[in-house]
């Protein structure tokens, strides 16, 4: 079997070792500058991922913490599991038009993110007369906004478990309660309806208000999945929750267009869709934050600058037929005709293309090739161009035609 005959080269390029004295660093950089760019490199890493973690804490959707569906120990999904089972029909919404599209006559509205609450959300809740409506854990600067007749004042110290102290049924059939330190303490400045659970002289920790005929409870958040199997506090979350048949979940936003009269172009409200980020489980965005930070990270350390690119020359010189001798051995050891012939179709057509001044496409070269010889156009594209030889024999007969061609093709 014949071999193709490649070019010998004389030279090689190489990537210098990194460990090598005289190729470590280019031309103008020094060891201490290099020092510095490895700490502005760490530096700008851990602003990206401090950047990461800001931008996630804002983008979250608010709506996931906090509600029924939040199985955190601040969450309430333990609590919304027993009140479905007692029946309660729990709705969770971002919209004020779930509100106002449905009778809240005889509906509890509950908001456990109170922040977020402003006074014209507060005034239209009041305008659709609820059944009644439980505020969880308000500070001082939400009622004062909201303008609920009540002062509030921090309770510090945890008051251990706390009896009623009042004649409320609902205190009464829930018993005592326990409410951890951190919680206010809330004191009606008109007159209440009901105060219960006395925290000392900062006030009651349950509290029962009328504000424009509305019913408005406040109450500790003693219903967290983290705090509801302690004392009655179970008992109180689901008397306190649970005493109409329907609980509307509300996340009030500001800006709501339904709060204006606004709607969607396809008649729904827009504020009624919880944001695409409250699809993701939450603390997606920190998930995210780490993998691209691993990338950053696994970038640089593979990124790394191993040295210019440097030019050798051979440690020996080894003449082409031996190269070619040794292609030869390998290519028949492996059985590789293929790559054979087509080294030897790519040879004959470079040199051929050269010689008639065509490109190297086979079906033009392969047309002024019939022209000039006079041999078939298919007998020639088949040549340059067809499958490779099923055996070594067929692979020697390619090779003697291809110089027949070449021949017929040099002749004046």
């Amino acid at each position: 079997m014949t071999h193709p005959t490649p070019t010998p080269t004389p030279t090689v390029t190489a990537a210098a070792n990194s460990t090598s004295d005289t190729r470590t660093d280019a031309p103008g950089r020094s060891p201490r500058w290099r020092r510095v760019g490895r700490v502005l490199l760490g530096v700008a890493v851990l602003v990206v991922a401090l950047v990461m973690w800001f931008v996630g804490q804002l983008v979250i959707s608010p709506s996931a913490d906090n509600g029924p569906g939040d199985t955190d120990p601040g969450g309430y999904a333990a609590l919304a599991a027993l009140l479905r089972d007692e029946g309660i029909d729990v709705v969770e919404t971002d919209g004020y038009r779930t509100l106002r599209d449905r009778d809240l006559s005889r509906a509890t509205v509950v908001v456990t993110r109170t922040r977020t609450l402003d006074r014209t959300s507060w005034q239209a809740l009041l305008a659709l007369r609820p059944g009644r409506v439980v505020l969880v854990a308000p500070n001082p600067a939400t009622l004062e906004r909201l303008g609920v007749p009540a002062s509030a004042e921090r309770v510090t110290q945890a008051t251990g478990a706390v009896v009623p102290g009042c004649s409320d049924p609902a205190a009464d059939r829930a018993g005592a309660i326990t409410v951890p330190g951190g919680v206010d303490a809330y004191t009606a400045t008109g007159q209440a309806v009901a105060a219960c659970y006395p925290a000392g002289p900062a006030g009651h920790l349950h509290l029962v208000l009328r504000v424009d005929g509305v019913p408005v409870v406040l109450t500790p958040p003693v219903g967290t999945n983290r705090a509801l199997a302690s004392e009655g506090n179970a008992a109180h979350a689901m008397q306190t929750l649970g005493a109409e048949p329907v609980l509307m979940w509300w996340f009030p936003r500001q800006n709501d267009p339904a709060l204006a009269g606004a709607e969607g172009e396809d008649g729904g409200d827009p504020g009624n869709r919880l944001p695409y980020p409250s699809l993701l489980p939450p603390g997606w965005i920190h998930a995210v934050g780490l993998a691209l930070l691993a990338v950053v990270v696994v970038a640089v350390w593979r990124g790394r600058r191993l040295g210019p690119v440097m030019v050798e020359d051979l440690p020996s010189v080894v003449p082409a037929s031996e190269t070619v001798e040794g292609h030869g051995r390998l290519y028949a050891r492996l059985s590789a005709r293929d790559t054979a012939s087509r080294h030897l179709r790519s040879a004959a057509t470079r040199r051929l293309a050269r010689l008639l001044g065509q490109s190297d496409d086979p079906e033009l070269l392969a047309r002024t090739l019939a022209d000039r010889t006079g041999w078939s156009y298919g007998e020639v594209r088949h040549l340059i161009d067809g499958p490779a030889p099923p055996n070594d024999e067929q692979l020697v007969i390619l090779k003697r035609k291809l110089d027949a061609l070449e021949q017929e093709a040099r002749r004046p």
